[in-house]
């Protein structure tokens, strides 16, 4: 069977929805590969076959030395004929036959096994039967015995693949032995041809018992077979089975295209639905794939929700039309035990050629995350500026761990004003990195790279416990904003327990520390996430969600999540002095957040006009260039104690102005 091969054909899809279906049975009707290895069982062992010949026809050739019966010589010289015949026939079937599945080849070197397998059982008993007949008590007759008694014995345990060459094989030596030794007349001969027909009668079942324990060693060997190239689930070929054909194909110089195709989103669907509406989804999802793909295509499930195709296709363009039509045809709704679910997905494609098969598994791998990038349901194929983007990553991603351990990460802090006391009430700290050849690289870049690579957790803590104790050294009444990524919501991680750490260390209060996060922290555990949110306000932490506005569905998380802050993207500041439109959408957006009770931080402000402008709603914290730049903690301070004494000062002149008013009065 092919590596595409199901049964029927490369693709084919199993009849049951739970597991594969394949067909074990291994009798020479089933299929090309059965009856080929059955085939191959019969030229199994070619050296014990010629050498058995040879050893009969030294006992043939030894009684007719010692009988000098010219008979006897001819029966020696059809064996060296038939020994010559059966020699040829196996060193033809290893140079023509061995490893083909072609039946019609396969059947031309079964009769010509059968010939020289029945015509040897035919001389050797026929051998015993006239040398018992013709020289009774003699030499030759001792000799016929033992020969053909000795190849009856021999025959109980050959051809368990095939039990009816075995049953043949000893009918021709026992029936004609035993006509030669009751046709003797003698009676220890007639007791010998008694003891053969028995023999004969238990030897035949024997057969049929090693040959069910053949069947049963057979069935199980083709099995595991079977399931190490196959994929449980769906039927299609595992990585293994294709990965052996590319590599089939590699050596071959064969041309090939490798598309990788990713279902998006589909943990919601275990998520929500549970694991066996996802597994139907996923056999669904395999048969719409399968639909696009013929017999020589290798299609594949590798992963969860990933499927792998190799196909001899060679034109990007026509493979860019395929996938095309492959995510169009996955973006339509399934119908899954009644209920209707969606799923999207991303192709990546990645040309074979002039590459090893990792190579091209690489280059695929590289096309498929570009196509997530580009926002998912996206087809992407493979570019030299995309393995150099990826080498240039990995190089960064070792650089940021040796910056890690040598110190070179830092925090600037960057002031959020009352826009109506101009006073300082948070400051957020946000991560830089001073590379020490490249200068400082932006947080755009290597943040990506620390979430991707694990590093996100340690640098997180380093952040908040950096921040934490920064803030021990301001005013009290001046709190600290830190950014929090989803990759530090895991199960294994205890946020709550670091930022408990946190606070116990630097001795601030915890209504001081704000934890920001994005919509992000809800695609993996969503639950987890709001429960880990509800316990750090229970410590008194104060939580804010950051870029509002930007995501697809940020209104619905303000009632999801436990929240005391929002703060909204510069997007919607960047007209607001300027158009209506942005004014109406910060108003509505203000009235929400002061229904739910939230705090609203705008983030930024460039110019006296956009601050001018946010007058006009209810705003409790204003973040940009417009007050002040992102700064070292060293600047900060002074830059805290500056503005404490400046908005002291206007506090007293006011109160003086308030107080001459009220004289004057």
């Amino acid at each position: 069977m092919s590596v595409g091969e199901v049964e029927q054909g490369s693709n084919a899809m199993p009849d049951a929805p739970k597991e594969v279906a394949i067909r074990l049975d291994p009798s020479p009707g089933n299929d090309d590969l059965s009856y080929a290895s059955m085939i191959e069982a019969l030229y199994g062992t070619p050296s014990a076959i010629i050498l058995g010949m040879m050893i009969i026809n030294s006992i043939v050739l030894g009684a007719y030395l010692l009988s000098g019966d010219p008979i006897i010589l001819g029966m020696a010289c059809l064996l060296l004929v038939i020994n010559g015949f059966r020699w040829f026939s196996h060193h033809l079937y290893n140079r023509k036959a061995r490893g083909q599945t072609d039946r019609a080849v396969q059947r031309q070197f079964e009769r010509m096994a059968l010939a020289g397998a029945w015509s040897t059982a035919a001389m050797v008993g026929l051998f015993g039967a006239y040398t018992v007949f013709a020289h009774p008590y003699q030499a030759a007759s001792i000799l016929g015995v033992a020969q053909t008694m000795g190849y009856l014995g021999g025959l109980s345990t050959r051809n368990t693949s095939r039990p009816y060459i075995t049953q043949i094989q000893m009918a021709l030596v026992s029936i004609i032995f035993f006509f030669g030794l009751i046709l003797s007349g003698e009676l220890a001969y007639v007791l010998i041809g008694i003891a053969v027909a028995f023999t004969l009668l238990a030897t035949l079942s024997s057969v049929r018992t090693l040959h069910e324990v053949y069947v049963s060693r057979l069935q199980t060997m083709r099995k595991l077979e079977m399931l190490a190239r196959r994929d449980a689930l769906t039927g299609l070929a595992n990585r293994h089975a294709l990965m052996e054909q590319m590599e089939k194909w590699h050596a071959a110089d064969k041309p090939f295209l490798l598309i990788s195709i990713d279902l998006d989103n589909f943990k919601h669907v275990n998520d929500m639905f549970g694991h066996t509406m996802g597994d139907d989804l996923l056999r669904e999802a395999a048969q719409r794939i399968l639909r696009h793909f013929t017999d020589d295509d290798v299609v594949a499930r590798v992963g969860g929700d990933e499927f792998l195709i190799l196909t001899p296709r060679r034109d990007a363009v026509m493979a860019m039309a395929l996938a095309t039509d492959i995510v169009n045809d996955l973006t339509l709704p399934f119908l899954v035990r009644n209920v209707p679910l969606r799923t999207v997905a991303s192709i990546g494609i990645a040309m074979g050629e002039s590459v090893t098969p990792e190579t091209a598994l690489k280059h695929v791998d590289l096309a498929l995350y570009q196509a997530k990038d580009f926002g998912k349901n996206q087809v992407c194929v493979y570019s030299a500026e995309l393995g150099t983007n990826y080498d240039e990553r990995i190089l960064l991603e070792q650089d940021l761990r040796r910056a890690i351990e040598n110190g070179e990460l830092s925090l600037a802090y960057q002031p959020i004003m009352n826009p109506r006391t101009r006073r300082v009430t948070l400051v957020e700290a946000l991560m830089r990195w001073k590379h020490p050849e490249r200068g400082f690289i932006s947080p755009g870049v290597f943040i990506p790279i620390a979430e991707a690579s694990g590093l996100i957790p340690l640098m997180g803590t380093w952040a908040m416990q950096t921040a934490c104790h920064a803030a021990a050294s301001w005013p009290a009444d001046v709190g600290v904003s830190v950014n929090l990524s989803a990759k530090q919501f895991r199960r294994d991680l205890d946020l709550v327990s670091i930022t408990r750490s946190c606070l116990q260390s630097s001795g601030i209060a915890p209504h001081r520390l704000t934890l920001e996060i994005t919509e992000s922290i809800l695609i993996d555990d969503s639950d987890f996430v709001i429960e880990t949110l509800e316990r750090l306000r229970a410590i008194g932490v104060r939580t804010a969600l950051d870029d509002f506005g930007t995501g697809y569905s940020s209104l619905s998380y303000l009632e999801k999540l436990p929240l005391d802050k929002i703060k909204i993207d510069r997007s919607f500041t960047t007209a607001i002095d300027t158009s209506r439109r942005s004014a109406s959408m910060m108003r509505g957006i203000t009235g929400i957040a002061r229904d739910l009770q939230l705090e609203v931080i705008v983030e930024g402000i460039e110019t006296e006009d956009q601050l001018a402008a946010l007058g006009a709603f209810q705003i409790d914290g204003v973040q940009g260039y417009v007050f002040a730049r992102p700064m070292d903690v060293l600047s900060l301070l002074p830059f805290l104690i500056h503005t404490i004494k400046t908005n002291g000062m206007l506090a007293n002149i006011n109160q003086v102005r308030r107080k001459k008013t009220s004289i004057g009065s």
